[in-house]
């Protein structure tokens, strides 16, 4: 038997993520009182370049009925930032309401890997040629909007923002419906993972599949000179596809456009596991 020392914090939502309950540990993690707690969104305490992230999970928790760990920032009451390690888990007594259990520790800060900056130069410059060329000889000429969509998708990887199809239609120069057809092409590949219920849409968030990050970052790294670690290779265990719930890494985005949202992203494929965490 082994006695965990850190403490944990607990509060209990419904469906919508709204707390209903909350013990006193995690009033005292927010340093909020329980009046100003209780009936609020728990997301209304998280750190606003977490938040589109954390939506994105519980919508799939309540999709899927499943589980899952995230590492993210809480906004405390005082206005400064804790990082917290949490454990989400759908509950039910199989009668009423379903719940939803979180669990948190706290966590430090992730530690950054060194060379993202490096890899994120040669993915733009990779970006940057294919442009030129595209318009100098013209786009009916030069053109690959699979391979322009990924390369988007890459670089929004890296620099912890989200697309959708429609801002991947403004940034390849094609149409939406071609760029619709594209995606999803991609997406049966499994190079491109999208947030959808049905049908495939142009505000539906996506984002580039671990397979095609790892390859990605082997095309655009001899585009620079400096010495390269390979960040994705050394999280491919973070975004693995596990049996049990993933565990996410939210961190501030390093750039925002109209399409943005923040949400930096990376990990150990086990909730439980206390291995090294990593930010791509």
């Amino acid at each position: 038997m082994t006695v965990r020392a850190t403490p944990l914090a607990q509060c209990i939502t419904d469906e919508r993520c709204t707390i209903v309950a909350a013990d006193d540990a995690y009033l005292e993690l927010l340093r909020r009182p329980r009046g100003e707690i209780v009936g609020r969104s728990a997301l209304d305490f998280t750190a606003a370049a977490d938040r589109t992230l954390n939506h994105m999970l519980l919508a799939k928790l309540n999709r899927e009925d499943r589980g899952y760990a995230m590492t993210k920032r809480y906004v405390r009451g005082d206005g400064t930032l804790q990082w917290v390690s949490s454990h989400i888990s759908p509950v039910s007594d199989g009668v009423g309401p379903r719940r939803i259990l979180a669990t948190f520790t706290v966590a430090s800060e992730p530690e950054v890997i060194r060379d993202v900056a490096h890899i994120r130069r040669c993915a733009f410059d990779v970006t940057r040629v294919l442009t030129s060329v595209k318009q100098r000889f013209g786009d009916e000429l030069i053109g690959a909007p699979a391979l322009e969509a990924l390369l988007h998708l890459h670089l929004a990887e890296l620099e912890g923002r989200s697309l959708t199809p429609r801002c991947i239609a403004a940034l390849i120069g094609q149409s939406e419906r071609t760029t619709l057809r594209w995606i999803g092409v991609l997406e049966q590949r499994r190079l491109v993972e999208v947030e959808r219920v049905g049908l495939l849409d142009l505000a539906a968030p996506l984002r580039i599949s671990l397979l095609a990050q790892q390859t990605m970052e082997d095309v655009v790294a001899p585009f620079g000179t400096a010495p390269r670690q390979r960040s994705v290779a050394a999280a491919a265990s973070a975004r693995s596809r596990p049996s049990r719930c993933p565990t996410i890494l939210a961190g501030y985005p390093r750039g925002r456009t109209p399409c943005a949202s923040g949400s930096w992203i990376v990990v150990s494929d086990r909730p439980e596991s206390s291995g090294t965490q990593s930010r791509i």
